[in-house]
């Protein structure tokens, strides 16, 4: 299995102040694959973000008490993982 997900530019708040306000646009790439064996094993591994891509997901801008300081939400880092799961 592979899912893909495209998100063009868009922008963080509704004041759409350039280049403030925006946001690049970015892909994603998952993988996954499954072995299943007729003895009840079962074999998964898989890669998530797959390009280890690090995006800027939104954004958001604090109040003048705090210097207007801006916080920022991202993509998660890429993980590879496998499992290995039996049945009885």
């Amino acid at each position: 299995r592979a899912d893909f997900y495209l998100q063009t530019g868009s922008w963080a708040r509704i004041y759409n102040d350039n280049p403030y306000d925006r946001l690049h646009g970015y892909t994603n790439l998952n993988i996954t694959i499954d072995i299943i064996k007729s003895d009840g094993l079962q074999f998964e591994a898989y890669v998530k973000n797959v390009f280890n891509t690090t995006a800027i997901t939104g954004a958001f801008l604090n109040s003048a008490d705090t210097s207007l300081t801006t916080y920022v939400f991202v993509t998660d880092p890429q993980l590879i993982g496998l499992s290995i799961t039996k049945s009885f």
